[in-house]
């Protein structure tokens, strides 16, 4: 969205924008129509976005994971190739709903799928990496628009290199910890045995019981796949203390980081360098959050407080800043400092939520915490816009602002590095 409805003058620095048409151009929209218009498809995408992770999570667990995943991708890239040809912003709106749907939903998928075929030792591993690659392609899609302008061209340039993620399909059998809890251990243990011999090991039936017995997690999934409700999480006071601590940090980290993201033009007088500046801001934070949260005398708590302060000083700095155009070099590294923090957060509560639910309702909790991080991001392509539009500093103190209260309350919060992975509600008040 930031590539199809980009400023008209950050072609002026884009010796391919020739003739290049933006969704406002073409459709001859004023500022403040554009405005309104790019903030509604930006919040269209998410609302699409929170209610495939649902439903799409859902489907998986009872059709399977790889199944479900590849014909939700069928349709993305469809919906994606769509979105280019569409002659009016409605029917873009309808193509960003279904792609914010189908994303929503391999984003989940995906990301059980190939946890469950790996060790639990790589669970975290993982899910650091997945927020590097997010940076990366980032500056790709930079790449793309740069070359490609035009938004119909770069809607369906960008969208062709997605047929070779087709490759994923053929390579990742379906989840091992799927198949076994579905009774079809024939299957699981092919599916091991795949993933084992890839790995330059023979894996014999003896020795595929033997781990399956030493390995709690898929006891785990049959004995608690119903026992958990979202009614659990608020009657108990220890979770919903929780609850709604973590339910402000995800919307905190949702609606800061992609305020930051959206709002990039308001960074740099050049946009494509204030983009650039933001994905590469992304880079750092994985490391850096695998690092902290990690060592004792950090943990998870100290190092989101942390990264919570350093999104909130660096904002406060950009609204002090903000109207001084000579200015932006050090705008821009605030806003890429901001995000170093923001996104080091983010990373961070996909690591620290599942260790303060109990197994019987860390599915339910982490799905909540979903969902109030697609409420910030709902409500941030309204904020950034106006704020790139209109050179308006007033957003950046109300960021600040929600990233102290976040880092206050995370206070409240207990740590949990080697900590034992609680299974029910029961042990979670027995261990206080």
């Amino acid at each position: 969205m930031m590539f199809i409805a980009i400023p008209q003058d950050a072609f002026k620095v884009n010796p391919y924008a020739d003739g290049a048409r933006t969704i406002g151009t073409e459709w001859n929209f004023t500022d403040s129509y554009l405005t309104w218009v790019t903030g509604f498809l930006q919040s269209i995408f998410f609302v699409g976005f929170m209610f495939g992770t649902t439903f799409c999570g859902q489907l998986s667990d009872s059709l399977g994971r790889k199944r479900v995943s590849f014909w939700v991708y069928m349709v993305v890239i469809s919906s994606s190739l769509l979105a280019g040809l569409t002659q009016n912003w409605m029917q873009l709106a309808a193509c960003r709903l279904v792609s914010g749907f189908c994303v929503g939903g391999l984003s989940v998928i995906n990301f059980i799928l190939v946890q469950e075929a790996a060790s639990k030792s790589a669970w975290v591993p993982l899910g650091i990496c997945s927020s590097t690659v997010f940076g990366v392609l980032m500056l790709a899609a930079e790449a793309v628009a740069y070359c490609f302008p035009d938004w119909r061209t770069f809607c369906v340039v960008s969208t062709l290199p997605a047929v070779f993620g087709f490759t994923f399909y053929f390579l990742q059998p379906e989840s091992p910890r799927w198949l076994s809890t579905r009774g079809r251990r024939g299957s699981a243990f092919s599916a091991v045995a795949t993933l084992a011999r890839r790995n330059g090991h023979k894996l014999t039936e003896k020795q595929y019981d033997a781990y399956i017995a030493s390995e709690p997690m898929a006891d785990d999934v049959l004995r608690n796949r119903t026992n958990g409700s979202f009614t659990d999480i608020l009657t108990h006071p220890v979770l919903r203390k929780r609850t709604f601590v973590l339910g402000f940090l995800w919307f905190t980290t949702g609606f800061v980081f992609y305020c930051i993201t959206l709002g990039a033009g308001a960074f740099s007088s050049n946009f494509y360098v204030a983009f650039a500046g933001s994905a590469i801001s992304q880079l750092p934070s994985a490391p850096l959050c695998h690092y902290f949260m990690n060592k004792k005398s950090w943990g998870r708590k100290r190092t989101m407080t942390g990264f919570m302060i350093i999104a909130s000083l660096s904002m406060v700095a950009t609204f002090v800043l903000f109207g001084l155009k000579e200015m932006y070099g050090y705008r821009l590294l605030l806003s890429m400092t901001a995000k170093v923090g923001v996104q080091g957060a983010f990373t961070l509560l996909y690591v620290y939520t599942p260790e303060l639910y109990p197994t019987t309702v860390r599915n339910v909790g982490l799905g909540f915490m979903s969902t109030m991080a697609r409420i910030g991001c709902m409500l941030a392509p309204f904020v950034a816009n106006y704020t790139v539009t209109y050179q308006m500093r007033i957003p950046y103190l109300v960021y600040s602002v929600v990233c102290t209260i976040a880092a206050y309350l995370v206070l409240f919060l207990p740590e949990t590095l080697d900590c034992k992975i609680i299974n029910t509600i029961e042990e979670l008040y027995n261990r206080r």
